[in-house]
């Protein structure tokens, strides 16, 4: 149990702000920052922070200002509502406790437990987002102070209730015991009725109710049974709850480790396991960074491969536009004659230009020529799939920008291949984007390994759960594996054969330090992303050669990476025979005379032998000496594709993020929000009474009188009250045939589209339809 330094408890301070009064001391521009910077990872929620009935409606987004959180963040948030703090002030002290009894619940191992300063940290990070707040925090907060009293926004009561539908919040969520390699079997296991009963529980909101959970009930009944196993958790006496890890792995997402873990993404140990083969030898020769560098090293050289591929995939699509589908995407037909002309598989030019779709490399539209006035296409025949002037971009580019933007279009880019598994969607086509899921993780995941303490840490579905939990759960196993064997294409992670682990390298270092987290900052303009990015990816990058090995077979060696310069050279003059970090070309008559063709000149090709060859022009083979020269009067009649690049291109429509309309959108809902305070009448009590209800939020009542509700968002929100409290209501409604009734009842369940309680006089079951309710009385 984390132990908190002794603080003397103290009468909570009268003068305790409510959470609006707190805000609305804040100047304007804390208020603005807090709105643009109150992001998550691929959630688009403009304003995600759920405040108090005083707020503008347009603040308020249920579980949104949570989406970005780590796990250390709700450990401490669920201890808060623990406490009451949504009611009252509570002290750090106690929260900090109330959190070590929430680890001891969830069973999570001592290794995986966050510090006591680990804690003051996060819940400093927790009043910079607007999430705790106290008289002496501030949105610019870098510490708490000891003894100081804490409270917390009042929706986050139903989020963290033991009922919610937001489990991932949920710190003892995570205390089912099977390791992860054996739940499967556990869970397929269990006798057909019990199985069946799990998906049931899964499909109606994960809570249960029976007589057989009472601690005098036969413990040999299935669900006592279940709830030893770990497979329920029980919450009270009749109430148990599909445990969250199981529930994880029903529902296809990444499950937890047994007991979860809450230390900050920053601070992890070493990995336990020892360096991953082939880092001895890097050791051994005294290298600084040996843990990463051959790791690294490889990465590059795959990186580097890739982008040959994609570059080819463009130009033939350049060269050869495809015609869409009905739905949208590439038929079978064009990725067969794609490959007979790249000489590879229909799959690996599918793979390809998937990646190329992710850098907006490519897009279906009507192709226009560069500097030509845009048109709107005049039927669907006018749309094909062709290079975009993203696309131009790239192949025009030196090697670390051509890295750089592949990069950042991929970390933005929402389409989901695996998904075509399950929809038998076609390749490309639109139906396959997801924003959440695709786009999601694969903004994240830069980000995640950026926190991770070294390149031994393997960057694995546990690290997604520690730092964007929220995420996790929204993630499906296919969908992880696949966005990390694409990091591995593009240079991002390394992997051993045979394993799933995957280790982050310096390039996906290098992404997540320049790309914004979208945490609460300064309000300062971030660098140029694409400069930064390729300026970090050139250091990993060796240096470009200066030299190339001709040989008396025509073939020129390139013995490391080229500059764009070189390599668009020897692209119009010779045709490559084997891509990499090193690369091989063969020349010849008809690539040289097709070189002669588009504009090229002897004499300039003369000048680029001679600056690159060692020995200068003079030191070529006699045979491509003679083939210069006889090239310029035996030029063949057809040019080749690759020394003709001037295609039209689709433009593409950026988005980048806009920040003047997106401060303005803030600084109008600050503006309301002020406006909103100052016309609340002075006798309002803007003070929630001790148990939590505002008499202004629509529940009517007086001193000693029970409140009632009437409106539809008032009886919501008594319901909800009545429910988390365990408080008995009186409910007027309409039955099925609409006879109007009332009842007395005691809630047991509640969600959106069911009310299920117990009758207090009869003892019978009351089920209601939420619309059918007139109104409400809180007892």
């Amino acid at each position: 149990m984390i132990q908190p330094s002794p603080t003397p408890d103290s009468v909570p301070p009268e003068d305790f702000p409510t959470y609006g009064q707190w805000l609305a001391a804040h100047e304007d521009e804390d208020l603005i920052c807090l709105i643009l910077h109150s992001g998550d990872h691929g959630a688009a929620t403009s304003y995600p922070h759920a405040v108090e009935p005083e707020m503008p409606e347009n603040l308020a987004g249920g579980s949104g200002s949570l989406r970005g959180l780590a796990s250390i963040h709700l450990l401490l948030l669920h201890a808060a509502v623990e406490l009451h703090g949504h009611r009252r002030p509570t002290p750090i002290t106690h929260l900090l406790e109330v959190a070590g009894e929430l680890l001891d619940i969830a069973g999570t191992p001592t290794s995986r437990r966050p510090s006591h300063a680990d804690l003051l940290a996060a819940g400093a990070e927790l009043s910079r987002r607007g999430l705790i707040y106290g008289r002496n925090l501030t949105l610019r907060s870098t510490e708490i102070p000891p003894g100081e009293y804490i409270r917390v926004p009042n929706h986050l009561a139903d989020i963290f209730h033991p009922s919610t539908a937001e489990l991932w919040a949920l710190a003892d969520a995570h205390r089912c015991p099977i390791p992860t390699g054996q739940l499967e079997h556990t869970v397929e296991g269990l006798p057909p009725r019990q199985r069946r009963m799990l998906n049931t529980l899964a499909a109606s909101g994960g809570i249960g109710h029976s007589a057989s959970l009472h601690p005098q009930a036969d413990p040999d009944k299935p669900l006592p049974r279940l709830v030893r196993a770990g497979i329920l958790d029980q919450l009270d006496d009749t109430t148990a709850r599909l445990s969250g890890r199981v529930a994880q792995y029903l529902a296809g997402t990444l499950i937890s480790d047994p007991g979860g873990d809450f230390r900050p993404p920053a601070d992890l140990r070493r990995n336990p396991a020892g360096p991953r083969p082939g880092q001895e030898s890097d050791a051994v020769h005294g290298r600084a960074s040996a843990p990463q560098t051959r790791a690294t090293r490889a990465a590059a050289a795959t990186a580097v491969q890739t982008i040959l591929d994609i570059a080819d995939a463009i130009r033939d699509v350049a060269a050869h536009p495809m015609v869409p589908l009905t739905a949208g995407g590439v038929g079978a037909r064009d990725l067969g004659r794609a490959a007979r002309r790249l000489k590879v598989s229909p799959a690996t030019v599918e793979s390809r230009l998937t990646l190329a779709l992710h850098g907006d490399f490519i897009a279906a539209g009507v192709p226009q020529s560069p500097g030509a006035p845009e048109v709107p296409p005049a039927s669907k025949e006018d749309v094909v799939w062709t290079l975009t002037d993203r696309g131009a971009r790239f192949l025009a580019a030196e090697l670390p920008e051509q890295w750089a933007l592949l990069l950042l279009g991929w970390q933005s880019s929402a389409h989901a291949p695996w998904a075509a598994a399950n929809s038998g969607a076609k390749p490309l086509e639109p139906s396959l984007m997801d924003p959440v899921e695709a786009a999601g993780v694969r903004a994240a995941l830069p980000h995640l390994a950026a926190s991770l303490a070294s390149d031994e840490t393997p960057l694995d579905s546990a690290a997604l759960w520690r730092g964007a939990p929220w995420l996790a759960h929204r993630t499906s196993r296919r969908a992880w594996r696949a966005v990390c064997e694409e990091a591995v294409q593009l240079g991002l992670c390394s992997t051993e054969p045979g394993s799933d682990a995957y280790f982050p390298t310096a390039a996906v270092r290098a992404v997540g330090n320049h790309t914004p987290c979208r945490a609460p900052t300064a309000s300062a303009a971030p660098p140029d992303q694409l400069a930064a990015i390729t300026a970090a990816l050139d250091d990993i990058l060796p240096p470009p050669v200066d030299t190339l090995i001709v040989q008396g077979d025509l073939t020129i060696m390139a013995p490391g990476r080229l500059d764009s310069a070189t390599s668009a050279q020897l692209r119009r003059i010779a045709d490559l025979e084997s891509g990499g970090m090193a690369s091989v070309w063969r020349i010849s008559a008809q690539s040289l005379g097709s070189a002669y063709r588009a504009g090229e000149t002897r004499e300039g090709v003369e000048s680029f032998f001679d600056r690159m060859v060692p020995g200068g022009l003079a030191a070529l083979p006699q045979a491509l000496r003679y083939l210069i020269g006889d090239a310029t009067t035996s030029a063949p009649l057809v040019a080749s594709p690759s020394a003709a690049e001037n295609w039209p291109v689709i433009r593409t429509q950026s988005h980048p993020h806009d920040t003047a309309r997106a401060r303005e959108a803030a600084a109008a809902a600050v503006e309301n929000f002020r406006a909103a305070i100052a016309a609340q009448p002075e006798q309002d009590n803007p003070h929630p009474d001790e148990d939590g209800r505002n008499p202004s939020a629509g529940v009517s009542k007086s001193p000693g009188q029970a409140g009632t509700a009437q409106e539809p968002q008032d009886i919501m929100t008594a319901l909800r009250l009545a429910y988390r409290e365990g408080i008995p209501v009186a409910v007027a409604y309409a039955d099925s045939r609409g006879t109007r009734l009332e009842a007395e009842m005691d809630l047991v369940m509640m969600n959106a589209s069911a009310i299920v309680g117990v009758d207090r006089s009869s003892g019978a079951s009351v089920n209601i339809h939420p619309h059918r309710v007139a109104r409400v009385t809180v007892l």
